[in-house]
């Protein structure tokens, strides 16, 4: 039979000899590996400059909502443009389950 050729498997950067005793080093990212936030799909980047007062309100209001200023503007815009497939944190509190 033939002797096993395969290089020792290098581990988290330690010497080959102490490989039995710790977890490769792709066991070790993936238990590291953090889960981010869902995909939206494609977006644009855009800036508008809004007066102070509205912005306050629109803070308030997705605050009370539990939503981020961005993502409640970006429903209030997809509601406004009849395209509300694309309110996203309107349908992520439709799905919360209400207690009381």
């Amino acid at each position: 039979m033939l002797p096993n050729l395969q290089a020792p498997q290098r581990v988290a950067g330690r010497h080959p000899k102490m490989a039995a005793t710790l977890r490769p080093v792709t066991e070790v990212a993936e238990r590291r590996r953090k889960r981010g936030r869902p995909h939206k799909g494609a977006r644009h980047m855009t800036s508008v400059r809004i007066p102070q007062a509205v912005y306050e309100e629109v803070q308030r209001r997705a605050a009370e909502r539990g939503a981020t200023v961005s993502g409640y503007i970006v429903d209030l815009l997809a509601m406004t443009v009849d395209l509300p497939q694309y309110a996203v944190e309107t349908r992520r509190q439709e799905q919360l389950p209400m207690t009381g």
